[in-house]
């Protein structure tokens, strides 16, 4: 019975060549109406082009992140490390998780921008558990099902429409006795909807540094511009 609704703005706020890598900054605002507007910026690595299954192995590529100012609002700029026990794994942190995707054709779509012929998506994706207390032994399943509508004609994300279902089941039995287990039963369920309202340019990030919102083409080129000269002193002579 919980409803919500926002506005999310993504925007490629600048660049950097952090590193020895050639970056970009992806800053996200989302505006709430009871809470105002929160916003997050990302450094990306541009060889997150290069992965044929980047979108599994997303965080593998963020090297920094702004999500706060200091007390002099200037913006707080923090490496991002991912865990220490994902050094250790021998495996990437998406292989943990399956994904299953489809290809639904194409659609016409309508949204408040307009009307898009878009390729239809759908990921199809979980996760489960079992576990015993007592006597008993549960198995619960969270599932997410989003069918998303992409067009080229969109910016960076190429989204049109994304319908999202995330359901929670779970069945328990005695244990030893797997057969007479309960039927599954859903326990929580959430739909939601993502619209394209607007794209275009001309938007100013918030939070990546002023010097960093220009290409790094531009930024190297300013680096060699010489600076101003001082004006000459005047000497004035003695009356």
């Amino acid at each position: 019975g919980v409803i919500d609704d926002y506005t999310v703005t993504v925007l490629i706020g600048g660049e950097e060549h952090w590193w020895g890598e050639d970056c970009f900054w992806i800053e996200t605002w989302t505006s709430l109406p009871a809470s105002g507007s929160q916003s997050v910026a990302s450094l990306m690595s541009y060889d997150v082009f290069g992965d044929s299954l980047a979108l599994k192995h997303m965080q593998l590529y963020v090297r920094k992140i702004i999500n706060s100012t200091d007390s002099q609002g200037l913006p707080e700029q923090t490496v991002y490390k991912r865990p220490v026990t994902l050094l250790k794994m021998r495996e990437t942190p998406a292989s943990q998780f399956r994904v299953l995707v489809d290809t639904l054709g194409t659609e016409t779509v309508t949204v408040p921008k307009g009307a898009y012929e878009c390729t239809k998506l759908r990921f199809t994706q979980g996760r489960s558990t079992t576990g015993a207390k007592g006597d008993s032994t549960d198995y619960s399943e969270l599932r997410e099902v989003r069918t998303t509508f992409l067009s080229l004609i969109v910016p960076i994300t190429h989204i049109v429409r994304e319908d999202i279902e995330q359901t929670f089941t779970r069945k328990a039995w005695k244990v030893g006795h797997s057969a007479e287990a309960t039927p599954m039963v859903t326990l929580d369920g959430t739909q939601g909807s993502a619209q394209l309202v607007d794209f275009g340019s001309g938007l100013h990030a918030a939070l990546v540094p002023e010097n960093l919102r220009m290409s790094i083409a531009e930024q190297r080129a300013a680096a060699k511009r010489p600076a101003p000269a001082k004006p000459a002193a005047t000497r004035r002579k003695p009356g």
